[in-house]
């Protein structure tokens, strides 16, 4: 029986897979690099999709929105449900944006600590709206507005 060797070039199977084979074959390592907090804001408002990470009936839970990074505050729409019930007293939340390459083993990452709360105030809700900030889920009840601020801004770069 002959073995297979995977072509790094072959772009039809499973990056990953062949990336890091790849990579740890040639000893390629890149270099971790601390991005500061006007960086991370910079990559906040240049992404679309992130992760809310928050505690729901004594278990962590990391949950995909769209959003938008607005006058310093993460935004994002939802409706009833764990999102919003772990936002209903303020808890602290965490949040996390991140782009990869598989293939050129670069990429970045940033995660904001802070605290979640639902936006009631009538005009914080109106300028929310004006974002036209649309789930990709088509739910009709998604009609609630939830603000994270950031309290501890972190952010990492591979390179």
């Amino acid at each position: 029986m002959t073995a297979i060797t995977p072509d790094p070039l072959d772009r039809t199977s499973d990056p990953l897979d062949r990336a890091s084979d790849a990579s740890a074959a040639a000893g390629d390592r890149r270099t971790i690099v601390e991005l500061d907090r006007r960086e991370c804001e910079q990559l906040l408002a240049e992404a679309l999709v992130g992760r809310i990470g928050f505690n729901f009936a004594g278990h962590p839970v990391i949950l995909p929105v769209t959003f938008r990074f607005f006058d310093g505050e993460i935004i994002f729409r939802t409706g009833k449900g764990q999102k919003l019930h772990a936002v209903a007293a303020d808890k602290p939340v965490a949040f996390e944006v991140d782009k990869w390459d598989a293939w050129e083993h670069k990429g970045w990452s940033v995660l904001v600590l802070g605290t979640a709360s639902e936006i009631i105030d009538y005009e914080d809700f109106m300028e929310a709206e004006e974002l036209n900030l649309q789930p990709w889920a088509d739910s009709a009840d998604q009609d609630r507005w939830v603000r994270i601020t950031p309290g501890k801004m972190t952010g990492r770069r591979l390179e």
